[in-house]
Order: structure tokens, then sequence, then C-alpha cells
């Protein structure tokens, strides 16, 4: 079936989010990426997306007369994401940017994971509400590509052969699955896939969730270190999804560091409060008090 101009233009903007004006130098290189990924689709997926022609047409248009670009160009462009710490917000792009380079992963089961992913996060942007779904089930591929999903890629049902239908059944059935041979967390996992495609299928209607915001915006944990006596260093580490946590402990998020330092002198307490930033510059705020004892000042910045 035709599709409208009206629908045309959906799509073009739906594709906008696989290209952020902030790496407008990259747009040629992550269209040849999704161009890739058009002609990896397996063809009894490609009438469950009907967008395929104008993404095609799109990512054509962008990629203009460029030939020659590098293998290892994708992975310069997600080591500047990582870099500029924006895995998070341009998860679109972090998820087109990744590769799989493990020998012991099957690559082509990947790629066809990959590639249904990438039409399935279109038509979910084109429906509209759906964008905690596409983060999820984006990074999802994204972890499996940096080796942080072997159990899940265990388990995935297989993509080549299969049919798209048949593919979301086999999802369910597993996120569903007593088996104790999988586990909980690779359970929840799988329902990402599951969730995604189902509504994808489904052309499912998307909803935004009215939930009771954190106090202060995101919730964060403090990860205080002792680095002597007088000096304490506290690190502000934003929490959400699973991903993120885990993203956390290799790449900690400083908002500031506040360092403590003490000195006493006669009967008075002399306290500096120096504030470091993530650029590096810092600022010391020298305060005085009488008869007091040491205590620890939280400086929400």
């Amino acid at each position: 079936m035709a599709l409208t101009r009206f629908e045309e233009e959906i799509i073009h903007n739906a594709l906008s989010n696989a290209f952020p004006p902030s790496f407008e130098a990259s747009h040629p290189l992550i269209a040849r990426e999704i161009l890739r990924l058009t002609q990896l689709l397996k063809p009894q997926y490609i009438d469950d997306f009907p967008e395929l022609s104008i993404v095609t047409d799109r990512a054509e248009n962008i990629l203009g007369p460029l030939q020659s670009v590098e293998a290892g160009d994708l992975h310069k462009l997600y080591n500047s994401l990582k870099k500029q710490r924006q895995l998070e917000e341009l998860y679109f792009v972090a998820f087109l940017s990744c590769t799989m380079d493990s020998p012991s992963q099957d690559s082509d089961q990947f790629d066809q994971y990959k590639a249904l992913t990438f039409f399935v996060s279109v038509k979910l942007y084109i429906l509209g509400a759906h964008e905690s779904a596409i983060k999820a089930v984006c990074n999802e591929v994204r972890q499996w590509a940096l080796g942080q999903r072997d159990s899940l890629s265990n388990q995935l049902p297989e993509v080549i052969r299969n049919q798209f239908a048949n593919l979301i059944d086999d999802l369910f059935e597993l996120r569903s699955s007593d088996s104790t041979e999988i586990n909980k967390q690779t359970k929840e996992q799988i329902a990402k896939f599951h969730v995604s495609y189902r509504d994808s299928a489904e052309s499912k209607k998307g909803y935004t969730r009215n939930t009771k915001p954190h106090i202060g915006g995101p919730r964060k944990e403090l990860v205080a270190t002792e680095i002597n006596d007088n000096i304490t260093e506290l690190k502000e580490v934003k929490v959400s999804e699973p991903w993120e946590q885990e993203e956390s402990y290799s790449d900690v998020q400083n908002k500031a560091c506040i360092f403590s330092c003490m000195s006493i002198t006669c009967s008075h307490l002399s306290r500096s409060l120096i504030l470091i930033y993530p650029d590096h510059s810092f600022s010391s705020i020298p305060i005085t008090y009488s008869h007091l004892s040491r205590s620890l000042f939280l400086v929400g910045i």
C-alpha cells in the first residue's frame, strides 16, 4: 500500500532521531549504516515495514556521493558519544553506531536483530509516545554489542529464518517461561524486545505514564570517598534503568566533587569548601565558625 505524503513526512520526522544536528559531520556515516541494515533485513520481514522505501531514499540522499568510509568510523562515532557523555541523550545514534566485534557471538544473528530493531524503532517513533520502549530495546542491543548480554544472546529466538509474528510469540513464551534456565534479569531483557516488537506489529498507540517525580529531579546516589581524615570526596551518580547503572560503574558522571577541609586555630574552627566542577575549574568558599565540632556540609549545585 502506497504511503500518503503526510505519512512520508512523519517518517522523515521520525528519522531525525538518527541525525542529530550536533553530529552533522557523521550524518553520511549514519546513513550508510542505515542502508546496510535495510539490505540486511530478511525478505520475510519487509512486508511488516512499509516505511522501508522512504527510509532508504532518505538515507541515500544524506549519503550522497560519499563512497570511501573507513570501517572503524562507527567505532569513532561511538567513542565520541561516550566521551561527550551523550550515550543516554542520543541513545538512537549510539545504537546505530554499535558493532559486534566478538568472535564468540553470532554476528549474523546480531545484525538481523539490529536491523529489525531499527525498523521497529522507526515505526514506534511514527506511532508516537513509545520512546521508553525504543530506548530500552536499543540499549539492550547496544549492551549486547559491548559483550554485556551473553545470557540474553543465548536465549533469544532464532531470527534469520523466523517470521515476525512467530518471533513475537517466541519472545513472549521466553519472558513468561517458568524455566529455571532463564533468570529473572534475562527475562526482563527479553521483555524489552517483546514489548517493542509486539507494539510495532500491532501498530499499538503509545502512552505516557504519569509518575510522581523524584524530589530534586532524577534519582541519584551519592558516593562518598574518604581521601584522608580531613578531606571527603563526594560523587553524584544518576541511577535509573539497569543499563545506566551498568555504565555508571565504568563512566561515573560527576556533577561536582565537594572537598571539605578543616583547620583549627585557637578556639575557632575554620572550614573551606572547595567545589570542583566537571571542567576541572574550582572555587573555594572560606567559612569560619566558633566552637563547632566537625560536620559534613552538602552543597546542592
